[in-house]
């Protein structure tokens, strides 16, 4: 599989090649994706004066792409709704499923999500019928992850979570690792702001920064601790709650730079990012050589130390996959991804009873929309039994 950071290397050797944007991007040319997400083809176009941040980032292509598969057995469209328990209402976990505040005191923000958090991602939100039917067939209430890219127009985005919230909480990340990379903090501060402006309204958390320790992002700490601060500043200064995501990294064989050690990098982080609401960790087996298998225990031990450090944070698992369909390495099997959910989904109880109360879940399967939508071999039967054992 191809490290992220191969990625990085390719598309900033193709800045020489690239056309300057008024919102501080550089249109790459395309370059190979990262060991654990799916390939983001996508060239940055050159915005008009009147188009907004999200269409100036404009690309090529969606990120995540496959027919519509409307055979899975488990993804009919019964028509949950969530109750108090997270098992089924139109409503809130604490019957606070309200909009959040916008009548010009600033507040653009839903309603807590309620532990625990039964996470997926979205990566593409084509087929956002097909992706709902298949959200309500749970028996949960899920929180749903999506991820902004800027191929996609801010009024899409507003449609599609304006149809997802009534049946799920939201997350949204603020670009990932391919479009962040050549970003400017201040492209982010203004994407952050039309974000909110258009549906902020209903998103419950929002992810300022993912995968911060990984040298794929940028040069140094320095560098990338900017970027995350804009974007947190603007989710701070409208009321919303924020999360960060750092890598899981069990031995050197995972990372390159000394800096990109969890520890080393959490220590060059302000004072500000550590009062985030939430702090998850990736984990990804493959992203080591050889690869990692950290336990529940190894996982709980990392929280509660990152707990110190965060003391306001709630803590999570942030993001889990196998090798995906745009990989350097051969896709994994479905017995593989099968395992890996299984595996870390169902480490739920134990990381609860040794986080303790702080621990909120989470886990958001990566390839959910690849995975359980859009594949006739589908893994929403697995996600959905271990989702609903949560």
């Amino acid at each position: 599989m191809q490290h992220k950071k191969a990625r990085l290397h390719t598309a900033l050797a193709a800045l020489a090649l690239t056309v300057p944007l008024c919102t501080g991007f550089s249109a790459a040319q395309d370059s190979a994706d990262n060991q654990n997400k799916t390939n983001d083809t996508s060239s940055l176009s050159e915005a008009s004066s009147t188009s907004n941040s999200l269409q100036k980032l404009a690309s090529a292509n969606v990120l995540s792409k496959g027919d519509d598969d409307s055979d899975d057995e488990d993804s009919d469209d019964d028509g949950n709704d969530f109750d108090e328990n997270g098992d089924n209402s139109d409503g809130d976990g604490n019957g606070d499923n309200s909009d959040g505040d916008n009548s010009g005191n600033g507040q653009h923000q839903a309603s807590a999500p309620q532990a625990p958090l039964r996470g997926i991602t979205i990566t593409s939100i084509k087929d956002i019928d097909q992706t709902l039917s298949v959200i309500r067939s749970s028996e949960k209430k899920l929180t749903v992850r999506v991820v902004i890219r800027p191929n996609v127009s801010m009024d899409e985005y507003k449609q599609a979570i304006e149809t997802l919230r009534p049946h799920a909480y939201i997350m949204v990340e603020i670009l990932d690792a391919n479009n962040w990379a050549p970003a400017s903090a201040e492209s982010l501060s203004n994407l952050t702001e039309e974000a909110i402006q258009a549906f902020g309204n209903k998103v419950d958390i929002w992810e300022v920064g993912n995968e911060l320790n990984g040298s794929w992002l940028g040069s140094s700490p320095q560098e990338i601790n900017q970027k995350v601060e804009a974007t947190y500043d603007v989710v701070k200064r409208h009321g919303g709650r924020t999360a960060i995501t750092l890598n899981y990294w069990s031995h050197r064989g995972c990372y390159e730079k000394s800096w990109e050690n969890l520890d080393s990098y959490v220590g060059t982080m302000p004072e500000k990012l550590h009062q985030v609401d939430y702090m998850f960790l990736s984990v990804y087996e493959f992203s080591c050589n050889p690869a990692q298998q950290p336990s529940s225990s190894d996982l709980a031990e990392t929280l509660k130390s990152l707990g110190k450090t965060f003391p306001s944070a709630k803590l999570g698992i942030g993001e889990i996959a196998a090798n995906g369909p745009d990989d350097e390495k051969a896709e994994s099997d479905l017995a593989t991804k099968k395992r890996i959910a299984k595996r870390y989904y169902g480490m739920h109880n134990e990381l609860t009873q040794a986080v303790g109360s702080r621990y909120v879940g989470g886990y958001f399967w990566w390839y959910f929309y690849e995975d359980a939508v859009t594949r006739d071999t589908h893994m929403w039967p697995t996600l959905k039994n271990l989702l609903n054992k949560i």
